[in-house]
Order: C-alpha cells, then structure tokens, then sequence
C-alpha cells in the first residue's frame, strides 16, 4: 500500500534526486526519494537465525545442527562470521530454551564475534513453522533483515543479495539457486526476477531454480497468514507478485540428521 505525502525539499537536493532515475528502476522522484530512505534504513543492518520447532529435529548426533562442527568451525560460527563480514551486526536468534541455552555456551552475546547476539525463546505452545518462528519477531525489527536457517552451510555473498534487495521494490527476496533434485527444494517459476510461482518439495518439477535458505524482507512478512514460510507465506507473496528472486552463484547445504 502506498501512501500519498507533500514535502519540501531543497532545490540542491531536488536536483540530487532527479539524478538517481535512470528510467528502469527508479522510475520518478518518488521511488527515487522510497530508494534513498530505504538505503537509509538498510544501514542498520539486522539478521535473523531461525532455530526453532521440535529440538529433535535440530538434533545431528549428539549435537544441535548449528553447533555441528564443520571442517574446524561450528555452523553458527560460520554463519556468524558470514554475517559479520557483509555488516550485518545484529543479529536474532529464534528458538527453543535448549537451542538457545547450547548457542549461548558457544557464542555468548556475539562481542568476541564483533556482533551483538539477541536470544528469543520459542514457546512450546508456539504454532509449528517457520513462519510462526518468524513472527515471533514482530515489534521488534523496524528495518529490512536478512533471514537464515539454522542449520544452513553456504558461501553466498551476502552483500550482493542485499544490494539487490534494497535497489528493487519486492517485499520479500528469495536467495535462488539451481539444484539437480528440484524436488527436494522448494521450487520457483520467475519472470525476468519476479517469483511467479513457489512449490515447496513438488512431486515433479519443470525448473531446476530453487529457493537456497535465506532471504530478505521487511515487516509486511509478518502480516502474512500462515504457519510456513514455505508453504504459506512464499506461495502467497509469489500469488500477490511481490515476491523476488535473486540466482546467486555458490553452495549452500543443510546439516540434518535423519528426517
């Protein structure tokens, strides 16, 4: 929903603004004054790691997925340090006491990281999902976030995402990739970068483009009804055309035990 304003600007940066259109983007001099306040917002860089629902499910061994040690490091410590690197800062991790209580032996309040770690308990009574997790956010993040699972081993670039996020209009970008097994994935249709399509772990699967366990958004996501992000909320955004996508070179896999 937009919202029509008046304001008054100096005639140096009036000026400023009309050199921001560039006629595909930015557009006119409101989406050239959206882009700048959006860019201005994004400065507070946040971050969200998902680990909630069952904590069996997280369980790898005799360890939780995100203190599984790959290589010589912990996929916390990896994702962390990831996260640190493309200046996101402060950082939410949602989860279960158990989770949270083994995370915070590892990464204390994230200083030693350079990052500020903020701890949110998932109730047990909490709806099961992804996006009910997510929602446990809501009041607390008033800027765009980068949001991640858990139990994700990646070496995305993560400044690239962002950047793309912030210079284009969607509500939710997805982080794509190309997988040989589509059906294990969640599967999208795209137009040019819009998601016209999400089908979460299809029998079949006509496109090799799937969703790669993170994505940026702002707080309309928290509006969306539905306990998954991938069953509900994406499917949804795609319907509504404000879902992105952005194919980003790299890997990513997910640490799990048997499901």
């Amino acid at each position: 929903m937009k919202k029509r304003i008046s304001i008054t600007l100096d005639e140096n940066l009036f000026g400023g603004l009309e050199g921001l259109i560039d006629g595909v983007k930015v557009r006119n001099l409101s989406q050239a004054i959206e882009f700048l306040i959006r860019k201005t917002m994004s400065e507070r860089r946040c971050a969200v790691i998902l680990a909630g629902g069952s904590e069996e499910r997280l369980r790898v061994g005799g360890t939780f997925s995100p203190l599984f040690v790959v290589g010589n490091r912990t996929v916390i410590e990896r994702m962390v340090t990831s996260l640190k690197s493309s200046k996101f800062t402060e950082i939410y991790v949602v989860g279960r006491k158990a989770v949270l209580s083994d995370i915070f032996k590892k990464m204390g309040d994230g200083s030693s990281f350079g990052v500020t770690l903020n701890y949110v308990e998932e109730p047990r009574q909490a709806g099961i999902g992804t996006a009910s997790t997510l929602r446990l956010l809501k009041g607390r993040l008033n800027t765009p976030f980068i949001c991640l699972y858990c139990d994700i081993v990646f070496d995305y670039d993560l400044e690239k995402i962002w950047n793309f996020h912030i210079r284009n209009y969607g509500t939710t970008t997805l982080l794509l990739k190309t997988s040989k097994t589509p059906v294990k994935h969640g599967v999208v249709g795209l137009e040019g970068d819009k998601v016209i399509s999400f089908v979460q772990k299809p029998k079949t699967a006509a496109s090799y483009i799937v969703y790669g366990g993170i994505f940026i958004a702002d707080q309309k996501i928290f509006d969306v009804p539905g306990n998954s992000l991938e069953y509900d909320v994406f499917p949804q955004l795609a319907s509504e055309r404000v879902l992105t996508g952005y194919v980003c070179s790299g890997t990513s896999r997910h640490i799990h035990g048997p499901r």
